[in-house]
């Protein structure tokens, strides 16, 4: 953790490389084709950017507040910063890097839509095809801001936010034909431009979610109170450590029996293989409470504190108290 910025273990997704359909046929002029598109592996973070975060960043870096830190119905510490540019994002990754040694910066807009999808091939949302206006609460939402960041169900890479809350800043610049001509392998964008990509949908608009392969742009320089950012890593060579897939599909399902895991704050992790004195538990700072998952498998008690967190299939989850827990027992394996 750098100041109030996190940067834990159980923040980050390894989004797995592969192919996809990317665009949508019936969708908007910009959105065609669908076509096929291979990207490769790549962190993400499971949230948005927060007002705290971005704090910490330009108190270290002496960068100006932005223009509506101080509004009372955009200033909560944990509501996703907006009216940031795109400069102002990529120097907060940048500063990341050089603070870190490693290769944070913006999701490019292939990584984005892939990620946005959850795994799902050609729907809608990163739900599937349910209507935006059938979701739960979908009219009371967002009635003079951004939520809080992971208000809602994250998506089935365990993402959170992802098309809707604040639009997101992308690294391409943008170019509405740039699907007649992409690259099939790890598209960038155009060489320049005047606009730069963002996706995801706004608190601001009528229709508050954003279809996965809905498009958009603003110029860099522009700083609107629906626009923020969430920040992406390499994943070869990053030593950004990630969540596996086994702890991805355990969270989701103690998500299921615990509720919104917005109010959960982590993760043990552990591979089937492994034994029990290897397991960890992650925390998230500034909360009180770690959630772990006892798996049916195992029949005695892990060596350390806490019970590991291993496949889907989830025996027990629940939640204990963690003041005084060691730090040692946050860290992922090394």
């Amino acid at each position: 953790m750098i100041g109030d910025f996190r940067l834990e273990p159980s923040d980050w997704v390894l989004i797995p490389g592969g192919e996809f359909w990317m665009g949508q046929d019936d969708g908007r002029d910009e959105e065609r084709p669908a076509h096929r598109v291979w990207v490769d592996d790549f962190l993400l973070c499971r949230f948005q950017v927060t007002n705290a975060e971005y704090d910490a960043f330009r108190r270290a870096t002496g960068r100006p507040m932005s223009k509506h830190r101080e509004q009372p119905e955009l200033s909560r510490p944990d509501q996703p910063v907006v009216a940031v540019s795109w400069f102002d994002a990529q120097a907060c990754c940048d500063w990341l890097a050089g603070r870190l040694g490693r290769s944070f910066r913006l999701p490019a807009e292939a990584e984005w839509e892939r990620a946005a999808r959850g795994g799902l091939e050609q729907k809608l949302y990163p739900w599937g095809d349910q209507p935006v206006f059938e979701r739960e609460n979908y009219g009371q939402r967002w009635r003079q801001g951004p939520e809080p960041v992971g208000s809602s169900a994250s998506n089935g890479y365990g993402l959170f936010d992802m098309c809707e809350n604040v639009h997101e800043w992308c690294s391409d610049w943008y170019d509405p034909r740039y699907y007649l001509g992409s690259p099939p392998r790890n598209p960038r964008g155009p060489e320049g431009g005047e606009r730069r990509a963002s996706r995801g949908g706004s608190w601001r608009h009528h229709i508050k979610i954003a279809r996965c392969a809905a498009r958009s742009s603003i110029p860099p320089q522009f700083c609107y109170a629906d626009y923020g950012f969430r920040v992406a890593c390499e994943a070869r060579g990053s030593g950004c450590a990630s969540l596996t897939a086994e702890a991805q599909r355990a969270l989701r399902s103690a998500e299921n029996i615990l509720g919104n895991s917005a109010n959960l704050c982590v993760l043990g992790v552990s591979a089937v293989n492994r034994p029990h004195s290897s397991s960890r538990i992650f925390r998230r700072p500034g909360r009180h409470e770690i959630v772990y998952i006892r798996d049916p498998m195992f029949s005695s008690p892990p060596a350390n504190k806490g019970e590991a967190m291993t496949t889907a299939r989830v025996h027990e989850a629940r939640r204990f108290p963690t003041f005084g827990e060691p730090e040692s027992n946050w860290s992922p394996d090394s």
